[in-house]
């Protein structure tokens, strides 16, 4: 027996020692190429930004490996030089490169040889795919077919997005809501709505209404249009609600609301309370507001008078408040009784512009005060004394008004025989 034969069993004997020593410590003869996969790996693909033929015949066949061993990927596309760092190589690395761990998340331990390599890499680390479950065993088909329908839900919001809030509308804008779908959306979808609104504003689309998905589409716009009429109201909360149907159900949100903003001022008129009056009572006036009465108005008012009647501080602009929840109220401008003979006095209020309101037709009224005092006359002698066949001539003197004429009742006498006419009762 020779040297070599006899060494032969030996050298057996310290492959197998070294082999269970390694057994023992987890170690084989490429441990540290291999690296641990996690049941459902996921591998790393990272491509160069050069397109080129053997790239892709490469990622193609890896591609089909990842699918037979069911393994996820995530593909990364970069420069050259970024992979050669990730893959720890000094100079250009052939793509594509593969890696069992995420090269580029926070804290990756990994060793770049252990968790990098090539298409030959990858086939020799890749763990096979877990064998397919047992094949249940089969059940008869039934008699007749069984449908199976998944319901879609549908939910609704506002879409609004006007100032002052996002849910605020102007009259005259559209009352708009998006409905969004969950589930099949491959085929259109009719969904019923129920439309209401505290006020009146919305012109359409109130009551019972539909909207209909598009096929494809998992949102829907309905619009409830409004009027901008012109008359002050108060504000409309449009609410549209989802309706069950056939083929959904109502989901949540199932409601939405948009506030509906009037833009119209109340206006105010203004009627005489009575006319003529006499010197000393007021001249009253009457005022109407339209729209929404429940808070108070203040509402700015002109006076002039033709005439003298009214006291000098109750002339110029004066103000009158309406009550909450009054459409009506009353302004009177006194007169003054003031024993003097006077034209008659026209007394005007008309309504002057302000906040939160706007004047109407009529915006003015007018109140005759008709003086109550009557012109005096006096009367005085034209000389002491005259001669026989001369007229005894007298003097008349009227105060206040004279744009009228003004006869007067006399008496004449005489104490002798010299007068022969305009005795008794004259007039002048």
């Amino acid at each position: 027996m020779n040297a070599n034969i006899k060494r032969r069993p030996f050298l057996l004997t310290l492959v197998a020692a070294v082999a269970a020593i390694a057994a023992l410590f987890g170690m084989s003869a490429h441990a540290q190429a291999t690296p641990v996969w996690p049941v459902s790996p996921t591998v790393y693909v990272y491509l160069d930004e050069v397109d080129n033929p053997l790239q892709q015949e490469l990622y193609a066949s890896a591609l089909d490996l990842m699918a037979e061993r069911g393994a996820a990927w995530e593909e990364r596309t970069t420069d050259n030089a970024t992979i050669a760092g990730l893959a720890g190589i000094n100079g250009k690395v052939r793509t594509p490169r593969f890696f069992a761990g995420d090269p580029a998340a926070d804290g990756w331990k990994g060793e770049p040889k252990v968790n990098n390599g090539g298409l030959r890499w990858l086939t020799n680390e890749l763990p096979t795919a877990p064998p397919p479950p047992a094949e249940a065993e089969e059940l008869p088909a039934p008699s007749e077919p069984v449908l199976i329908s998944q319901r879609q839900t549908v939910a609704v919001a506002s879409s609004v997005t006007n100032s002052p809030a996002e849910t605020d509308v102007i009259e005259g804008n559209p009352a708009s809501f998006t409905l969004r779908r969950e589930g099949d959306t491959d085929s259109p979808l009719t969904v019923n709505l129920s439309v209401t609104e505290t006020g009146d504003m919305v012109v359409a689309n109130t009551g019972q209404q539909t909207v209909t998905f598009l096929a494809g589409a998992d949102t829907a716009t309905f619009d409830a249009p409004t009027v901008d009429d012109g008359a002050d109201e108060p504000d409309s909360t449009v609410t549209v609600t989802v309706e069950s149907g056939v083929d959904y159900d109502p989901g949540e949100p199932s409601s939405a609301q948009v506030l509906v903003r009037d833009n119209d001022l109340p206006t105010v008129t203004i009627s005489a309370g009575g006319s003529p009056v006499t010197e000393g009572s007021p001249a009253s006036f009457t005022l109407t507001r339209d729209g929404q009465t429940d808070s108070p108005l203040t509402v700015y008012l002109s006076i002039t008078e033709t005439g003298d009647v009214v006291a000098a501080a109750n002339e110029g602009q004066r103000t009158v408040t309406f009550p909450a929840n009054a459409a009506t109220a009353t302004y009177d401008a006194p007169t003054v009784d003031d024993g003097a003979d006077e034209p008659d006095s026209t007394v005007t209020a008309t309504v002057d512009p302000g906040a939160g309101y706007a004047p109407g037709e009529p915006g003015s009224a007018q109140v005759t005060v008709q003086d109550d005092d009557l012109p005096t006359v006096t009367i005085s002698a034209s000389g002491s004394a005259v001669t026989e066949g001369s007229p005894a001539s007298f003097t008349l003197t009227r105060d206040g008004q004279m744009d009228s004429p003004l006869t007067v009742n006399l008496s004449v006498t005489e104490t002798g025989d010299m007068v022969v006419a305009n005795t008794g009762q004259p007039t002048v």
